[in-house]
């Protein structure tokens, strides 16, 4: 798909009127929530009218949200003509209709999501939540790629803002314990999912790199956030197994944003050795700063990361660490390991070479500052909203890319179904489908269904064949996605079987039957695609018959072209809808094969001297801070 296109399949005629409303978790300590705060600094710098609404992050709201913002309620309602940006993840901009009034998402409004991604490939739950915005934005090429291949919406790009004066009144962060010494820094929240963030790599490299810690030496502080339940053993493995070395120190906890930007100011190079990153905002922080950094050459920091202003590190591509929801569901799904050899060169050569290392941070610095500043972001904004639809209020002529023009293969273009999944094909077939009945029941009874000069029926008779063609061949895409699931489910099952796992049988056996079994209460897949596609043919010869004159009724009036859409529509939607049921108990199965994996780290975790590892955890946790000289922070 073209990102940079409109989407003339639309049913709303949308007006765009002052102010901008624009949602987000704006008092939340989050990378998302810093997101949202930057980007109303550059709609305000660049004169942008912005409405603040901020949405409530229980647990990690530490941060005053912007002046004049509002909190929103079930009495939130920007009036109709609003363009509305929602910086918020999918699951929460899915969930908002729980928190703000009903009819938020209804009536003549524009809702935009600034989202953020990771992977080449994005899980059913983000299709499903764009289904109630109209336009998706991104901060780089790399999410824009991603979700235009599954999405049926605009997807647009803009820079993610960085505000230079406040990285300037920072000062560094005073850490008696490594004054005089070389700080390489990492910095990342376990519940951004911590094999994709990959500390251990740069602990890895860090030894390989200096294999021997001396008194003048280099030293390296991972600073982690939110190691809780979910991650402690994850922490305390780590910990433990880098005790020996008293040059790598490991502080856990949710600093502010100036207390943690005190501390990429302090450090002398910043490394992250990601296996993908949807951006990579502490990375883009740090170039700002002038410090020179090491990072992955994969995923969307290359939107601003080079050979001339960074060290970028050699990967191969890989699946390892993918098991876990939502990026089990993502069988296409990549990303990099990064070459730990070729890490740790480049972390030695900015040590002992200083010219080196200040000419690459300060182009970072260069860099970022130009094409990332408020205003140079606020005027792309600008840019963006002023190209959103035009106002139409009721009765005014439609949005251009709402008028519909003769004959009716000119209105409508027929899809080519581009989407890898289940839910990118219902959802574009469904689209086509809407947009060309709604062109036909719009139609005066008395206009004619193709242009003067054309014949009518048999004009109508073969595009309505081609759309046939294309309900066809979207059934057909859906049911080999879920053969190759079932083969997915199949073969993990077989691997499974061949491993024995004390008290698991009987999941096993529950997991299978779920997969395999078809009640009479619950027909089956392939009937429900048998019957479409009989109707589907159905349908296919009698438009035949009447295109060649076989048919005593070979005129297709527009009523009649209209009942017939319907049909195919809930023949279409009804085979559609079975595909994605069953995909669901295809992913309930995953869901289950995942549970058993995570039986399996529970039970080799019991080998593990948990106590002990847990009680040097927690000592490490408070004494690294103590360790530096840094003041460890309350929440």
């Amino acid at each position: 798909m073209n990102s940079s296109n409109t989407n003339p399949l639309s049913p709303r005629n949308i007006p765009n009127v002052a102010p901008v409303h624009f949602f987000g978790f704006l008092g939340a300590s989050t990378g998302l929530g810093e997101t949202g705060r930057l980007i109303i600094k550059s709609m305000q710098t660049a004169g942008i009218d912005v409405q603040i609404h901020t949405v409530p992050l229980p647990g990690r709201d530490h941060i005053a949200p912007p002046a004049n913002a509002h909190t929103i309620s079930k009495l939130t309602l920007p009036p109709e003509g609003s363009l509305i940006i929602l910086c918020l993840d999918p699951q929460n901009v899915a969930n908002l209709t729980d928190r703000v009034h009903p009819d938020f998402f209804t009536g003549r409004r524009y809702h935009v999501a600034v989202w953020f991604w990771e992977l080449n490939a994005i899980p059913l739950s983000t299709i499903r939540a764009s289904q109630n915005v109209d336009e998706v934005w991104v901060v780089t090429p790399f999410i824009r790629d991603a979700f235009a291949r599954e999405l049926t919406i605009p997807v647009r790009t803009f820079p993610h803002p960085i505000d230079p004066a406040i990285l300037d009144s920072i000062n560094p962060i005073k850490a008696p314990a490594v004054d005089g010494r070389f700080v390489f820094l990492f910095s990342f929240a376990y519940d951004s999912y911590g094999p994709r963030k990959n500390p251990e790599a740069i602990c890895r490299a860090f030894a390989s790199a200096f294999p021997e810690p001396t008194e003048d030496g280099p030293v390296l502080i991972i600073k982690s956030s939110k190691s809780n339940e979910t991650w402690v053993m994850n922490h305390t493995r780590m910990v433990t197994e880098w005790s020996h070395r008293p040059d790598i120190y490991f502080i856990d906890g949710v600093m502010t944003d100036q207390a943690r930007l005190e501390l990429v100011k302090r450090c002398d190079c910043y490394v992250s050795l990601h296996r993908s990153e949807g951006l990579g905002l502490t990375i883009m922080e740090a170039m700002a700063l002038g410090k020179p950094c090491i990072a992955t050459g994969f995923s969307g920091n290359l939107s601003f990361m080079n050979d001339e202003n960074s060290a970028l590190v050699p990967w191969v591509p890989t699946r390892d660490g993918l098991h876990a929801p939502p990026y089990n569901e993502l069988p296409e799904a990549e990303w990099a390991e990064p070459d730990i050899t070729a890490a740790a060169a480049a972390m030695h050569r900015i040590f002992r070479d200083p010219a080196y290392a200040q000419a690459i941070g300060r182009q970072a610095a260069s860099d970022i500052r130009s094409i990332y500043s408020l205003q140079a972001v606020g005027e792309k904004l600008r840019s963006l909203i002023d190209s959103s639809p035009v106002p139409a209020a009721p009765g005014d002529e439609p949005h251009p890319g709402h008028r519909f023009s003769s004959p009716i293969s000119d209105a409508v273009s027929i899809p080519t179904l581009t989407g890898n999944s289940i839910e990118s094909c219902y959802a574009q077939a469904t689209r086509a489908l809407k947009a060309i009945k709604l062109e036909i029941q719009n139609r005066p009874p008395a206009s004619p269904l193709s242009s003067p000069s054309g014949s009518n029926h048999q004009e109508l008779a073969t595009f309505l064949t081609q759309l046939v063609d294309v309900c066809q061949l979207s059934l057909t895409a859906l049911k080999e996605k879920e053969k190759s699931l079932v083969t997915i489910v199949r073969d993990l099952n077989s691997l499974f079987g061949s491993i024995q796992i004390p008290a698991l049988s009987d999941l096993d056996a529950e997991t299978t039957e779920m997969l395999l079994t078809t009640s009479s209460s619950r027909p089956s897949t392939e009937t429900f695609h048998t019957k479409a596609v009989r109707s589907l043919n159905a349908f296919k010869s009698d438009l035949k018959q009447r295109k060649n004159g076989q048919s005593s009724n070979s005129k297709i009036s527009t009523e009649e072209a209209a009942a017939f859409l319907s049909q195919l529509t809930d023949s279409c939607h009804l085979a559609l809808k079975a595909v994605k049921e069953k995909e669901e108990s295809i992913m309930s199965a995953v869901r289950g094969i995942d549970a058993r994996l995570i039986l399996m780290e529970d039970q080799v975790s019991k080998l593990f001297p948990l106590v002990a590892a847990l009680s040097k955890a927690q000592h490490s946790k408070s004494s690294d801070w103590e360790r530096l000289g840094i003041e460890a922070p309350s929440y």
